[in-house]
């Protein structure tokens, strides 16, 4: 949010609730319903995706396995759901005026655990620097 001073604000749709069962937030933001710091990785990339390609990166998400443990779950059946999640068009697909450099950076903090917020920072940093 933007207030009237022009000061940016951060709001987090997602309560610090310790009830896996309360659905809070929109799944085409946060597809796995994460309440970690990859929730706002995920976030944050399919934002720019949206901005910059002009549509989300996918229809569906894999609701089916949000919030689900790894063990909960046939593991073929996740990993072909997550391939088909994991394919959408590169944002330069969809708009040929998209730095490239977007697709690595929103397909690495969709599909990379490990890539964190301060990864993306940093791209993103390195990006607007250039």
């Amino acid at each position: 949010m933007i207030g009237t001073d022009g000061k940016v604000t951060l709001l987090d749709p997602v309560p610090l609730l310790q009830r896996p069962d309360l659905v809070v937030t929109t799944p085409w933001y946060n597809p796995f319903l994460r309440r970690d710091a990859q929730a706002d990785v995920h976030g944050v990339a399919i934002m720019l995706y949206e901005l910059l390609a002009g549509a989300l990166p996918f229809e569906q998400v894999p609701f089916r396995y949000a919030g689900c443990a790894q063990s909960a779950v046939e593991a073929e059946e996740r990993d072909l759901l997550m391939s088909l999640y994991l394919s959408f068009p590169k944002p330069r697909e969809l708009n040929s005026r998209c730095p490239v450099e977007f697709d690595r950076v929103v397909y690495r903090a969709l599909a990379d655990d490990s890539y964190g917020l301060s990864e993306l920072r940093l791209d993103l940093e390195d990006f607007l620097l250039k």
